[in-house]
């Protein structure tokens, strides 16, 4: 029995277009340690525009756009261990390949003038400031509005704000800027205030900047396998089948398990596919184990015990299934190779 049955093929645009069309999803633009996230409730008032050669939309909280010339962008579908009993994680990343990407951001803050591109028309006329996190692929911003910030802020053009220039960062905690998250493919705005110290992220769009993972030079987290030679300008985190979007567990939802996996068998890894295919067919001809052989991959290995948790809800009663997971997966992503 295959877990994935493939369906008819769909372009990029298709698809970014049909789940930003619908609430739930998850988006993001960003580099290791520093990204922005936008998402908006089911029943949240929203804008839809498309200025600028994309679409966009936006609520009170926060705004994306995503270009409609997304150039030769590769879809990688993908899902992670969750270090919850019987969970994972899934997402699918746009990418560009790095050889036709400029460097954008420099390691210093750089002020690049009246954002004529913002989502909404009452943004235009305030000032963009490159943070800089020194990304091949995005820029970080700040979007200023009032004239005493801006000239302030001028003062340490050419410095590095995320290490050295603390009063900067105290003024920009002061004037609560929007952040601006653009790569090639897009941008995501943040207009709700970034919390204190000690405050958790709010709900909905957000951002988070890490300079000592920034500097790692890192372009994505380790367990999400972009392919060599590419890097993920855009990342979509459709509605996931056992968590809401505040990452709360709920029910298992069918529907939102079988959209995403659609996805993965018309752009997934082949070999992930089949791994995955392989140890559910073996689970369900009542093979022993014992007897069955994973490849010594990090990606594949992680694939098989995902496909055993999914089955814990698409087949829950699978005569043995226990026994493989015992075999197999303990319930949890305890080894350090599969974080």
């Amino acid at each position: 029995m295959n877990i994935i049955e493939s369906s008819s093929e769909v372009d990029a645009n298709s698809l970014i277009h049909k789940y930003l069309n619908e609430s739930a999803h998850g988006w993001a633009i960003g580099t290791f340690g520093a990204i922005g996230e936008y998402v908006r409730d089911l029943n949240e008032k929203y804008d839809v525009s498309t200025d600028f050669n994309g679409l966009a939309t936006a609520t009170s909280r926060g705004g994306i756009r995503i270009n409609n010339d997304l150039g030769q962008v590769k879809i990688v579908p993908y899902e992670t261990l969750s270090p919850r009993a019987n969970n994972w994680a899934h997402g699918i990343a746009f990418c560009t390949a790095d050889s036709e990407l400029n460097h954008l951001s420099q390691p210093n803050l750089e002020e690049l003038g009246l954002d004529h591109e913002a989502i909404r028309e009452e943004d235009r006329n305030s000032t963009l400031f490159d943070m800089g996190v020194a990304a091949p692929f995005i820029r970080a911003c700040i979007r200023v509005k009032r004239k005493e910030t801006v000239l302030a802020l001028r003062e340490y053009i050419g410095k590095d704000l995320l290490s050295n220039a603390r009063d900067a960062m105290t003024t920009i905690l002061k004037e609560n800027p929007h952040r601006v998250f653009i790569s090639k493919l897009g941008r995501i705005e943040v207009f709700q205030p970034i919390p204190g110290p000690n405050d958790s992220s709010p709900e909905g769009p957000h951002t988070h900047v890490l300079p000592k993972l920034i500097k790692t030079g890192r372009t994505h987290a380790a367990t999400t396998p972009i392919p060599n030679g590419y890097i993920p300008c855009l990342s979509l985190f459709p509605s996931h089948p056992l968590m809401d979007s505040l990452g709360q567990e709920r029910p298992f939802i069918a529907k939102a398990y079988n959209e995403f996996q659609q996805v993965l068998m018309q752009y997934g890894d082949p070999e992930y596919i089949h791994e995955k295919n392989r140890i559910v067919d073996a689970v369900c001809k009542g093979e022993n184990p014992a007897s069955f052989l994973i490849p010594n991959q990090k990606f594949l290995r992680a694939g098989a015990r995902i496909a055993l948790r999914q089955l814990t809800h698409t087949n829950p009663d699978t005569e043995g299934l226990a026994l493989w997971q015992q075999h197999f997966d303990h319930g949890l992503a305890t080894s350090l190779e599969d974080h």
